[in-house]
């Protein structure tokens, strides 16, 4: 009788451990999405800035998401904006300042 009880006892201390493991797994999993979410909006939040700052996207419009924006449109409206400015040089164009992409 007293053997089964320290059993009881040890099988009871087991489950609360995990149990409490569980629940911080659980609060690291939440906080991880959390991370990869302000990190998505910040990336968003930065491409739309660059744009804006390229002429792009007009500052009241509203934001867009990776899914608004295609490759090939991105790099025609790049082209496009390079042809508005004067002297306006790419990476391509300055391989002495180490740029090889």
């Amino acid at each position: 009788s007293r053997r089964s009880k320290e059993i009881v006892e040890i099988e009871n201390a087991i489950v609360t451990s995990l149990t409490r493991k569980a629940y911080k797994i659980s609060r690291l999993k939440n906080a991880a999405r959390n991370m990869r979410m302000n990190l998505k909006k910040s990336r968003e939040s930065l491409r739309n800035n660059k744009m804006i700052n390229l002429g792009l996207l007009n500052p009241e419009e509203p934001p867009t998401s990776d899914k608004d924006i295609s490759e090939e449109s991105l790099s025609e409206s790049l082209s496009q904006s390079r042809d508005d400015i004067p002297n306006c040089t790419t990476s391509l164009d300055i391989p002495s300042l180490g740029y090889d992409r």
